[in-house]
């Protein structure tokens, strides 16, 4: 039984509305990883929801829970090797996905269960599942050294998340991917920035956090990270840091829209979120890079309408 009946769009006083009409009382796995999407990433989660065709939908929340999944493990847990265990599950799952002999019983959870049938239709490569594993296993109170690993962090956490949204799509062309890695790396290294916030939160509460801000960055304004989280508004050494990551992130936005006319319509939808991520460093410069600003802490309200506009117009 389809039991995502419709989704529905709709635009009243200038406000858009999205809603899910569903048989009340019931349960699937693909409404789990629609609701997991929708309370812990929902920026992607109204993105996620423009994709053309029911099917290449559930295919893209699929893919989307698998990386929350795997996000919240890092996000949860005070010890690392607790946090690997989980990590471990995730990845013989997926080995358990594509391994030839059927007969091995897939472990009872609504997001592998999607995530199977996801690979099955789409013939999804096992090496981006592995690559959004891999970039989670990595220490999180480990620094990048540079710019540069900071970005081969997020091509592994962020790109690979848009390959397979690409190969759902069912568009397989080498432009398009490289739109998909550099809206991945700059997505990656905004939220990145985004998480600087958080990581405050994280380390009252005892837990360890991955530092954003690479050393490079820091050595070069005379900066250090606890500087950084003390969240002084006149620091201009801090600003200057936050503003040489944000430039980066914009670089890679500007590199994947300028390959928007070489992205076929099929596969437009896929790269909204460039949207989210523009706005996010538009009101960033904004607040002159001071990442506490409340405006950053707020949630974009236009965000829903400004990627269903877009959408229309096939832009991005």
């Amino acid at each position: 039984m389809n039991i995502l009946r419709r989704t529905t769009i709709g635009i009243r006083y200038g406000v858009i509305h999205f809603s899910s009409k569903a048989d009340k009382n019931t349960f699937s796995p693909h409404t789990y990883c629609l609701d997991l999407v929708r309370n812990h990433d929902y920026e992607n989660f109204l993105a996620t929801l423009l994709i053309k065709g029911q099917l290449e939908r559930r295919g893209a929340f699929a893919v989307r829970a698998f990386n929350v999944e795997i996000a919240k493990v890092a996000g949860s847990v005070s010890d690392e090797k607790i946090g690997q265990i989980r990590l471990k599950f995730w990845h013989d799952a997926i080995n358990k996905i594509y391994d030839k002999d059927k007969s091995k019983k897939l472990p009872e959870h609504p997001v592998i269960h999607e995530v199977n049938n996801a690979v099955i239709k789409y013939k999804l490569p096992k090496l981006y599942f592995q690559r959004l594993i891999t970039a989670r296993q990595r220490q999180s109170n480990m620094m990048f050294s540079t710019l540069e690993e900071l970005e081969q962090h997020t091509e592994i956490s962020t790109s690979s998340i848009y390959y397979l949204l690409v190969k759902i799509a069912g568009v397989d062309d080498l432009s398009v991917d490289h739109a998909a890695s550099h809206l991945g790396k700059s997505q990656g290294i905004a939220n990145s920035l985004r998480t600087l916030g958080a990581v405050t939160v994280r380390q009252t509460r005892g837990l360890s956090a991955l530092p954003p801000i690479p050393q490079e960055i820091l050595l070069k304004h005379g900066c250090s990270y606890e500087k950084v989280l003390r969240q002084q508004p006149d620091d201009i050494a801090v600003q200057n840091c936050i503003f040489d990551v944000a430039s980066t992130a914009k670089v890679h936005l500007d590199k994947a829209r300028n390959l928007s006319n070489k992205v076929p319509s099929a596969a437009k939808n896929v790269f909204l979120p460039a949207l989210a991520v523009d706005r996010f460093l538009t009101r960033l410069q904004l607040t002159n890079f001071q990442l506490y600003s409340d405006r950053l802490a707020k949630r974009d309200g236009m965000l829903a309408l400004v990627y269903f506009w877009n959408n229309l117009r096939r832009r991005y």
